[in-house]
């Protein structure tokens, strides 16, 4: 067996096909005692004799090996029994699935069928004993060998198709199929360990400073367009196929790990180049996006809301302080007198009495007792700020990407290689 051509979707086998069966018309063995030994030829004597019309239902081509006459041989024994023996090539279709590749198995059948004569007519069977050997020496380089199974079983011609001479009736069939594993080493070495590498060199520019922006974008773009030319090279011997293999989940994400490092150098680029400073509440990655991923204008709203909504509730506390107050007035000298209502203690207020016809003036004190329940006032805590320059929070950016992005590729490789040996 040669290796799965998988862009043309067939396999190609060279064996040594033999068929067996009686023919009693062929019996000589009572003709005389001494004919004990098989009457052997090629390919003339078979042309003589009738023979069942095999033939191989997923043939895309076939060829005998060797010569035509002297690459089948025919052995007649003296109780009619007639064997077949021929050298071909076949080249068969195999109907294969690509989903999981390159971890993937494949299942490639040998389908024996009978041209001319249905079932009532002739019926196919399997040798009891040995019905397939396979060479010792013949070992594949992309897929190791499992198992084979065989099968027989009956088809029916309206069913399948214009498949089978007699096009009615059931046909006799054998089934022999191959299972294949893909050895994955090639690929390791050629595919993943490289992307693997590629992927981490996007990673240095994370070591660079911002505004080094010549090395930066040469090694982002580099790596790119590399890891591009490798992923192509590998889908070349596949077919297209509308469904998305775990070779390619696998190259979409390391390239998108390569284009957020270029994203990454491109943003605190732009931060590096800004002069205004950042006033944040609290240094966190989270924050430090919000300010300065915020545009501008929409900052100077949101600011402004903010402090028209602070003085609107400073106005209705105002209102309902004043509505609380507690009016003291002293109609002999039109005195006013406000006591806030949120006071729990005595106030003892001096007040000025003056007689129309004397001089002089008494002061009496007037006390009034305010019986309040208010609670305690708790002082609040101030909060604190911390202004950074764009110059540093691109530092820290960096400093957080150098972290973030290994630990994000290994939980993928961890989630991948999982997925795939499943």
């Amino acid at each position: 067996m040669q290796n799965l051509d998988t862009h043309n979707l067939q396999f190609t086998l060279q064996m040594r096909f033999q068929i067996r069966y009686i023919d009693d018309r062929l019996e000589f063995s009572k003709v005389g005692s001494n004919q004990t030994e098989p009457i052997i030829g090629e390919k003339d004597i078979r042309d003589q004799l009738w023979t069942p019309h095999i033939f191989f239902v997923n043939e895309k081509t076939s060829g005998t090996l060797g010569t035509d006459n002297r690459d089948i041989i025919t052995a007649i024994h003296p109780n009619g029994t007639v064997i077949i023996s021929s050298r071909i090539q076949e080249t068969l279709y195999c109907s294969m699935k690509f989903k999981n590749f390159p971890f993937d198995q494949q299942h490639c059948k040998l389908t024996i069928g009978n041209w001319i004569y249905n079932s009532s007519q002739v019926k196919l069977h399997w040798e009891s004993i040995r019905p397939f050997t396979i060479g010792s020496d013949k070992i594949l380089t992309e897929y190791t060998y499992m198992n084979t199974i065989t099968n027989e079983s009956e088809i029916n011609a309206s069913q399948v198709g214009q498949q089978y001479g007699d096009f009615t009736g059931n046909y006799s069939t054998l089934i022999f199929v191959m299972n294949l594993d893909r050895s994955i080493g090639y690929y390791l070495l050629d595919y993943y360990f490289p992307s693997i590498m590629l992927v981490a060199i996007s990673w240095v520019s994370f070591w660079l400073q911002a505004d080094q922006a010549a090395p930066r974008a040469m090694l982002g773009t580099t790596a790119m367009l590399t890891f591009i030319t490798l992923s192509s090279s590998q889908t070349k011997t596949l077919p297209k196929v509308s469904y998305i293999k775990s070779s390619e989940i696998w190259f979409i994400v390391c390239a998108m790990f390569i284009f957020a490092s270029l994203i990454e150098f491109a943003f605190v680029n732009l931060l590096w180049r800004r002069k205004k400073n950042v006033l944040l509440e609290e240094v966190t990655t989270a924050n430090i996006l919000k300010e300065t991923l915020t545009p501008m204008m929409l900052r100077r709203s949101l600011d402004s809301n903010s402090g028209s909504l602070r003085r609107a509730q400073s106005d209705t506390s105002l209102d309902r302080f004043n509505r609380e107050d507690l009016t003291v007035k002293n109609n002999n000298f039109g005195i006013n007198l406000t006591v806030p209502n949120q006071m729990n203690n005595q106030l003892s207020i001096p007040t000025v009495s003056k007689d129309t016809t004397d001089s002089n003036k008494t002061i009496t004190d007037i006390k009034v007792s305010i019986p309040t329940t208010t609670e305690p006032s708790v002082p609040k805590k101030k909060k604190k700020f911390t202004t950074l320059t764009h110059q540093e929070i691109a530092i820290l950016l960096d400093k957080e990407a150098r972290l973030v992005f290994p630990c994000a590729f290994l939980f993928f490789n961890v989630v991948y290689w999982i997925f795939v040996n499943i």
